[in-house]
């Protein structure tokens, strides 16, 4: 078999796991990794930040952007409501905020 081959072979096996990857959908709500830290981006971020100031945690600026601040507002937030204080913005931590479909952004 000669590289062109393979080089298409590679891309036909990557293409189908990407269309099986995005026809299974995002994780059933009940099998998420509540430990689990979503990579969220800078608007996901401010969305955080809104509810943490919104339920009276001061998160600092609402900039989207997860510093020390945002982190100490996050871990205080945990502390008050029996959430395992890290800081980290996991999945718990926004099924707690109201920001469910952000959480299960974590598997998809």
């Amino acid at each position: 078999m000669n590289s062109a081959n393979k080089t298409l072979i590679v891309a036909i096996f990557l293409a189908m796991a990407q269309i099986s990857a995005q026809a299974a959908g995002p994780v059933p709500i009940n099998q998420l990794n509540m430990d689990a830290v979503p990579n969220l981006d800078r608007e996901a971020v401010r969305r955080v930040q809104t509810l943490l100031h919104d339920k009276g945690v001061d998160p600092g600026p609402i900039d989207g952007i997860n510093g020390s601040r945002t982190a100490a507002a996050i871990k205080s937030y945990q502390e008050r409501y029996g959430i395992k204080s890290t800081g980290a913005i996991n999945n718990q931590t926004l099924f707690a905020l109201g920001a469910v479909d952000l959480a299960a952004q974590a598997n998809e």
